[in-house]
């Protein structure tokens, strides 16, 4: 069974607009303005290879197309999640981080406790607490690397001598 979409521009001032449907009833997906007729006509090929999978229950699709998906700004997946096109994985921020590690250390000393109190606010000075983890990357975790190094004294980072630093950060 081949699936269809259409595309069509909503007016000279807006966006996109791609309709297809989903067990007979129709949808409408929306692009603003700022994507080009090609993104539009890119969306509209993944969402009728999409639609194809959910007609034929194939629940993975291509590993091209799958890149695809994830190459996608992130408010064009959240709109392919909102018609369950695809799934999104459910997303956690560094404060449940936090809140989950404190609340499986168990019978730990105070020290301990203390010690733990005051790397969390080194954290949270310099995550926000409804940062996602997925944006936690490589060059983010640089970015606080620099931010306590700057920070601590001797240019230590929290580390008992200068040598373990590399390996610690």
């Amino acid at each position: 069974m081949i699936s269809m979409a259409s595309l069509r521009k909503r007016n000279k001032k807006s966006g996109w607009e791609i309709e297809f449907f989903i067990n007979g009833i129709r949808k409408t997906l929306t692009m603003g303005k700022k994507y080009t007729e090609r993104t539009a006509v890119e969306m509209k090929g993944m969402i009728e290879d999409l639609l194809d999978c959910k007609a034929n229950g194939i629940e993975q699709p291509s590993k091209r197309l799958f890149s695809r998906i994830e190459s996608l700004p992130e408010e064009l997946q959240k709109k392919l999640s909102k018609f369950e096109l695809i799934e999104t994985p459910e997303t956690h921020t560094t404060k449940e981080l936090w809140t989950t590690f404190r609340e499986t250390s168990r019978d730990i000393k105070d020290s301990t406790i203390e010690t733990y109190n005051h790397a969390e606010r080194r954290f949270f000075a310099f995550f926000g607490e409804d940062e996602e983890l997925t944006e936690l990357t490589k060059p983010r975790m640089e970015q606080w690397k620099d931010f306590l190094l700057k920070e601590m004294p001797n240019g230590r980072a929290y580390v008992v001598c200068p040598r373990q630093q590399r390996q610690v950060l």
